[in-house]
């Protein structure tokens, strides 16, 4: 995750300019994992600055908070925001239309809310990327967990491939019609998928 956005964002930026971070839960693995990937991408470009941090949990009010303090500290002079995604990266997006800022490139997470907010800010020159683990890893965990029960044997590393929405498939996973907290890559079919959320 963290490299995937550094390096998108290093791409947006040309290599040079001002940001500010979102990060996840102080102490987190996951988000220790993430800002590691991030960390070592950005140290091989000294042309982007860091110009504060906050931690938002993943969440959105707490996300919206954190974008409102740094903008409040920093304001026109942020070039780019690195998000670790959960649905913060929406309440960045809310926080720079408020203070009608021009968008900058942020990074997001494969959430409804945040591909939603994404295509309502296009037309702003909002821009983003936003990768995710697949909603059935849990899925293929048990997978694996049945066949040692079974008694075969699957000791060893287990990689899934990130999936990754990009502003060229973007209108391939958003979907206007359902909730923000849907996960947009599943092993559902749209038709399960309606069936779910219609109950």
């Amino acid at each position: 995750f963290g490299r995937i956005w550094a390096e998108w964002l290093v791409e947006q930026l040309n290599g040079k300019g001002d940001i500010i971070l979102l990060q996840g839960m102080v102490g987190a693995s996951g988000g220790l994992q993430r800002w590691a990937g991030a960390e070592e991408v950005f140290k091989n470009y000294p042309g982007i600055k860091i110009l504060g941090e906050g931690y938002g949990d993943w969440d959105y009010a707490k996300g919206k908070i954190i974008a409102e303090q740094l903008i409040a500290a920093h304001g026109s002079n942020i070039d780019g925001v690195w998000s670790q995604g959960g649905a913060m990266t929406q309440g960045a997006i809310e926080a720079f239309n408020e203070r009608g800022l021009k968008m900058v490139p942020m990074t997001g997470e494969a959430n409804n809310g945040m591909l939603k907010a994404w295509v309502a800010n296009r037309d702003k020159g909002f821009t983003s990327v936003a990768p995710d683990s697949p909603s059935y890893v849990s899925v293929e965990a048990l997978k694996l967990g049945m066949k040692a029960a079974e008694g075969m044997d699957v000791a060893g590393y287990h990689a899934f491939p990130l999936q990754v929405v990009t502003e060229e498939n973007l209108d391939q996973y958003v979907k206007p019609n359902l909730p923000d907290s849907f996960w947009v890559f599943t092993n559902l079919t749209d038709d399960q998928v309606a069936e779910l959320f219609s109950r």
